[in-house]
């Protein structure tokens, strides 16, 4: 398999890719400004990201090499890309100024075709994932009384929102399995530390997986090879030394992938017709 992640290694936030043991990591992408978010394309011949920073960014394109770097997205603040599991749509966050909200849209990979998805009324959503039955999409909404973010989820067409998560602290990150059957996401604890938990799409069945060292913090992740893995971004100590994880689920035991004591986090792992 491989990982694609954004690392402010050389200076500010870039895409890069590993295999997913560690090895043959390569930089991507080379801007004066936020290079983040990557996802891979059902193929894993493509990577979407977002190009900017928090007043404006867009939505890009480029070949898995970093070759035929596009812009796909267009009009006011768009971030979070997650491509559908067909390779026909990328979904994405767009803010289109004060008051307007913050409302899911998607677009083809060529750029064409801009869509709005949701016009439910939030201001505070993000992180979206779009199942692999490509009928749901997961993401981070507001908690109750606007508070923390808990995890949600709506139909594929941006209707029927459904809070999945209510609690006092974050629920945040989500991101599917394979087969589309459980979420994982990072959850914080009473305590104020963050592992990773797995829960169904319905919202029942929440359970621990990652049981982070004492001082440190488990935050984005996604599942890695068959489902038993998980690729995490973990805190270890103070901020910024987020490296990159191989967590096993199966045994606790995990293999460290980056060492740069920098800023390494959404991590996205993609088969690449590998096992590993």
């Amino acid at each position: 398999g491989k990982i694609a992640w954004t690392s402010n290694r050389d200076g500010n936030p870039e895409i890069y890719t590993m295999v997913a043991d560690g090895t043959a990591q390569t930089r991507l992408t080379f801007y004066s400004d936020h290079d983040w978010e990557a996802s891979w394309s059902p193929d894993g011949s493509e990577i979407a990201w977002r190009r900017g920073g928090y007043e404006a960014s867009n939505i890009w394109v480029m070949y898995e090499d970093g070759s035929s770097q596009h812009q796909v997205s267009s009009g006011g603040w768009n971030f979070d890309p997650d491509w559908g599991p067909e390779g026909e749509w990328i979904y994405f966050w767009s803010y289109n100024g004060e008051g307007s909200g913050i409302h899911l849209w998607k677009v083809r990979p060529s750029g064409i075709d801009q869509q709005q998805v949701t016009f439910f009324d939030e201001s505070t959503v993000a992180a979206p994932q779009v199942s692999p039955n490509n009928d749901l999409v997961a993401y981070e909404g507001p908690g109750p009384g606007g508070g923390p973010r808990d995890l949600w989820v709506c139909d594929i067409n941006g209707t029927n929102p459904q809070h999945l998560t209510e609690t006092s602290t974050w629920e945040s990150y989500p991101h599917w399995n394979s087969d589309g059957t459980k979420l994982c996401l990072s959850v914080e604890n009473p305590g104020g530390v963050f592992s990773i938990w797995t829960i169904n799409p319905d919202g029942t069945g929440l359970a621990q997986m990652s049981v982070p060292p004492t001082g440190h913090n488990d935050f984005s992740a996604c599942f890695g090879y068959d489902d038993e893995e998980l690729i995490i971004s973990r805190r270890m100590g103070a901020y910024p030394n987020d490296e990159i994880i191989r967590y096993y689920i199966a045994t606790g035991e995990y293999d460290q992938l980056t060492d740069d004591e920098e800023f390494d986090w959404y991590p996205d792992w993609h088969p690449n017709d590998s096992n590993q």
